[in-house]
């Protein structure tokens, strides 16, 4: 059956037929509560409005009623006395904000105080967030102005170029502006010989490189002279400070003081060549530079070296730096650091010869940049009891200011500055995530002036354990997670003894409620504020007489607060003379913690 509309509705009449009711918005009939249909876009708040109904014509007569001038300056009456004083008005005990409404009853008009809205300030988001909401009279005179130019494409404008570069330079063969390409450019630079390169002045085309047939050589342009280029086939003559005179077989150049000239060698060590000593003590006498002595006591070979303010013994082999010694039954004593001289090149062993124990400290191995592997305790608890030690993973809080730089005045910022600005051409973005453990540490002594070097990692991230006990410098703000693995069965829980105690994550997913005298909270720690993270806890409860259930759910906020969880959903009920699990499971959507609790 066809819907038969009402003709010619007012906005917002209604029309209802089988259950579902229509209304008129002024264009087109919309239906009510189960669905909408629209035919046109409408705007809702721009057609509540009375600016909605205004026509051209409207807009005419008011410029016309402009244009009879100023009727306040007419000299018409202006006050007729208080509202009160007129017949028809009746006003009781007046108060702020009453309208006058009329009473037919009473055939007056009475003060009264309002129920419904008295003001409104009316928005429309869609329109301000257009472009076209920023659009000014000025724009539109100057659009206006530049259509009045006309149709620039019938104006027969060039809109390619066919010219040639030959008659580009046939119109004048020399500029003074720079010309760019990532292409190659060909071109014969070629002088006869020396006499027509030095007719080209060095000085106006200084840089400018040329070659001189009758040569064989390269030259360019340089302080005002054409210097020539050495290639494979120069000699050593052609070398400014090098003047060989006559030269013999086995002659050395020897340095003069002013240039290098050709000389028999001198001194003695079989041949003519270096002087070479053995003995436990410096060689007597006034070696040369190159002479060798051969250190017996120690094992080492040094060199007479000279440079240009001293000379003395320097090592040749072994290292100066002797890192380690080899014992007689095979060990290596370490003295030093190894350092590889090129980042992540080498290993320690390989697939066929590995290397068979590795005996680190509690708190000795990085694994990249961002994971600390340590030997600690589960909890502080634990390593306050002396339990069992547990392997623990670390992973950096990159978000998070290092405290010991915080402390002077650091921060994740002021790191990247100064990456930025002390390695410019480092390759990749530099951000929280990117940072290096060696950024903060050259960081770390820009702000506080000492030598790069004076601060470790175990200074800047100091071990939440030494030795078996709480290390004070520990601070849990700096990881994002800390992690520790143990046998199952072989942990303890963490107990819990007060409403206003948090529960962290960092130390136990299992806890003791005890001491409890009502219904209480549970306040996590430690725990992400990324959408999508989840997480499991258990906390048991020792019930007296009167059972006792979690009334809230909360989570860190990473800044010091707590957010509370907008979903909780309990199953199962609280029993007197127990020891209940509380198992809590929750995921964070869109912002907002969702819990379910589940009472054994």
């Amino acid at each position: 059956m066809a819907l038969d509309f009402p003709a010619s509705p007012n906005i917002n009449d209604t029309y209802t037929f089988g259950g579902v009711t229509w209304t008129w918005d002024g264009t087109t009939w919309k239906v009510l509560g189960r669905f909408q249909f629209t035919s046109t876009e409408t705007d809702p708040v721009f057609s509540a409005s009375p600016s909605s109904n205004i026509l051209q014509s409207n807009i005419d007569n008011w410029n016309t009623a402009y244009g009879w001038g100023d009727h306040s300056s007419a000299g018409y009456l202006t006050s007729i006395g208080s509202i009160s004083s007129h017949s028809d008005v009746t006003i009781a005990t007046l108060q702020d904000g009453q309208l006058l409404k009329y009473s037919v009853a009473n055939s007056a008009w009475e003060n009264w105080n309002p129920n419904y809205l008295t003001s409104y300030t009316e928005t429309d988001p869609v329109f301000a967030a257009s472009p076209a909401g920023g659009i000014t009279g000025t724009n539109i005179a100057n659009w206006n102005t530049a259509y009045n130019w006309g149709d620039h494409s019938t104006g027969g404008y060039l809109t390619a170029e066919s010219d040639t570069l030959a008659s580009v330079t046939g119109r004048g063969a020399s500029t003074t502006t720079d010309i760019t390409t990532t292409g190659k450019i060909y071109y014969s630079n070629n002088f006869a010989d020396l006499t027509a390169l030095n007719a080209v002045n060095a000085t106006t085309y200084h840089g400018m490189f040329a070659h001189v047939h009758a040569e064989g050589h390269g030259y360019f342009a340089h302080a005002g002279a054409w210097t020539q280029l050495l290639d494979t086939g120069s000699s050593i003559n052609e070398l400014a400070d090098v003047n060989t005179g006559t030269i013999s077989t086995g002659d050395v150049l020897t340095w003069s003081g002013s240039a290098w000239a050709a000389s028999a060698p001198t001194g003695g060590g079989g041949g003519g060549g270096a002087n070479v000593t053995i003995s436990d003590t410096i060689p007597a006498g006034s070696p040369s530079a190159g002479d060798l002595w051969w250190e017996s006591d120690t094992g080492r070979l040094k060199v007479y070296y000279t440079d240009t303010d001293s000379s003395q013994w320097v090592d040749a082999s072994p290292p100066l730096a002797d890192a380690t010694t080899i014992g007689a039954s095979g060990t290596v004593s370490m003295k030093a650091h190894i350092i590889p001289d090129t980042n992540a090149a080498y290993d320690l062993g390989n697939a066929e010869y590995k290397i068979r124990h590795l005996f680190l400290s509690d708190n000795s191995m990085w694994l990249g940049n961002r994971t600390r592997m340590s030997v600690g305790f589960r909890n502080n608890n634990d390593a306050q009891i002396g339990a069992r030690p547990t392997v623990r993973f670390y992973n950096r809080n990159v978000n998070q200011t290092p405290k010991p730089i915080a402390d002077v005045g650091g921060t994740v910022s002021g790191c990247i500055a100064y990456v930025n600005a002390t390695f410019p051409g480092r390759s990749g973005p530099v951000n929280a995530s990117t940072l290096l453990l060696t950024d903060w540490t050259g960081y770390w002594s820009s702000l506080t002036g000492a030598p790069i070097g004076t601060y470790g990692v175990d200074d800047l991230y100091p071990p939440q354990f030494l030795d078996g006990d709480i290390n004070p410098a520990y601070f849990g703000a700096d990881w994002a997670d800390a992690m520790g693995f143990s046998q199952n069965g072989q942990e303890r829980a963490v107990t819990v003894a007060s409403d206003t105690a948090v529960y962290d994550l960092a130390e136990s997913d299992t806890f003791i409620r005890v001491s409890a005298t009502g219904d209480f909270p549970v306040k996590i720690e430690s725990i992400s504020t990324d959408n999508d993270t989840f997480f499991n806890m258990t906390v048991w409860v020792e019930q007296g007489v009167t059972p006792y259930s979690i009334n809230a759910v909360s989570f860190s906020n990473g800044s010091g607060g707590f957010l509370a969880a907008t979903q909780v959903k309990s199953k199962g009920s609280a029993l007197a003379n127990n020891v209940q699990a509380f198992k809590i499971t929750g995921i964070k959507r869109s912002g907002n913690w969702s819990v379910n609790i589940d009472i054994g």
